[in-house]
């Protein structure tokens, strides 16, 4: 759960439509849950990032008229909801459908590299080379 949000909305909906689910708002909690999360559901959030990192399935709640800062159903690496009746669908299509999960984290890899480069444990190398570069050319 957002901070800025409050859980009643999705309390009901889980209630509504029998859905097992956690609702949490503990941020140290958060990379656990989506590393072992089936799915993750978002509305304009960075986790979305690190869900799709993560590689695991994402849905983009759109309820705001607001414009998304990070378009993740745009890129094609989540499934945008756009009201209640779109959402239990929507997670029911993701964890049964293989080919749906299988079509989102096709997406990721390109996804990866525009928004978060390379995954290959060389970040601090590339910083500090320019770092070094800068200093050299001050």
């Amino acid at each position: 759960l957002h901070p800025e949000e409050k859980p009643d909305f999705y309390q009901g909906l889980l209630k509504k439509y029998k859905v097992k689910g956690t609702i949490t708002d503990s941020l140290k909690l958060l990379h656990s849950l989506v590393l072992y999360s089936e799915l993750v559901i978002v509305n304009d959030s960075t986790v979305g990032l690190e869900t799709i990192l993560l590689g695991k399935p994402l849905i983009d709640l759109r309820l705001s008229t607001m414009p998304y800062w990070n378009d993740y159903v745009k890129e094609g690496v989540a499934v945008g909801v756009q009201n209640e009746q779109e959402l239990v669908p929507a997670i029911k299509s993701l964890l049964k459908n293989k080919k749906s999960r299988t079509r989102l984290l096709k997406e990721k890899q390109q996804y990866i590299i525009d928004h978060n480069y390379k995954q290959d444990g060389n970040a601090a190398n590339r910083v500090a080379k320019i770092i070094k570069t800068i200093i050299k050319n001050n």
